[in-house]
């Protein structure tokens, strides 16, 4: 069982991309005190990025390669259309 948590952060960057959700998803597994793993996420803001993240933080979850195929292709799929 993992569980999932969603930090933005704050990264000085080109005027392009200054409102781009930046950030990592601190992946924990049951029982440890500190993440086991960390996901990067660089995205533009839009509506299905933000219900991606109302969706998956702070949830628990079994099968953490499902959750990075998902990430991976919403990220794709977000920055080749800026």
């Amino acid at each position: 069982m993992y569980f999932l948590n969603f930090v933005g952060e704050f990264w000085s960057t080109k005027s392009k991309y200054k409102n781009w959700h930046i950030g990592r998803i601190e992946i924990f597994k049951k029982g440890e005190k500190w993440p086991v793993e960390e996901l990067r996420f660089f995205t533009p803001p839009t509506e299905e990025w933000m219900k991606f993240r109302e969706e998956w933080d702070f949830r628990e979850i079994d099968d953490l390669n499902k959750f990075k195929k998902l990430l991976s292709i919403f990220q794709c799929n977000k920055t080749t259309k800026s």
